[in-house]
């Protein structure tokens, strides 16, 4: 089959993977560029069409079953599997990093909350103390006058 990509489609064919067929290339119908987005260091970005070219309800296999999928997938569903767990691997990362900050902030609310009683009980102890002083003295005194 030969490959009639037009001028703008063939200097994005070198966005996709080698390994992807010409039939492939020919059948997607629209310029790759806005199915596969790499960031500066190669790796694909999420891109929602890209995602949409799975099927609806689809799951990752896993164990022997795994390879059947594989062998029913097209290139172009394999890719959009690949952004799809990108994405929800960025999304956890999100979330796991606002979880560990938000935690952080309960333990350092928790931690000032500790220091600012610290102060407290210092100062009552020190006025307890005092006043322990004075009452001493007073019975110092009045020990000695007998």
């Amino acid at each position: 089959m030969p490959l009639d990509l037009d001028p703008e489609q063939s200097s994005l064919a070198t966005v996709l993977p080698a390994e992807m067929s010409e039939e492939l290339k020919i059948r997607i119908g629209k310029p790759l560029q806005t199915l596969i987005r790499r960031d500066a260091e190669g790796r694909i970005l999420p891109d929602p069409t890209l995602i949409q070219q799975l099927r609806p309800g689809h799951k990752i296999a896993r164990g022997r079953g795994r390879k059947k999928q594989l062998e029913t997938m097209t290139e172009l569903e394999k890719l959009a599997e690949n952004a799809a767990k990108m994405e929800k691997m960025r999304i956890s990362a999100r979330e796991c990093r606002l979880r560990k900050k938000n935690r952080t902030k309960a333990v350092e609310d928790e931690v000032k909350r500790y220091e600012d009683a610290e102060v407290k009980n210092r100062a009552e102890i020190r006025a307890l103390e005092a006043r322990m002083n004075a009452l001493q003295e007073l019975i110092a005194v009045g020990a000695g006058g007998y």
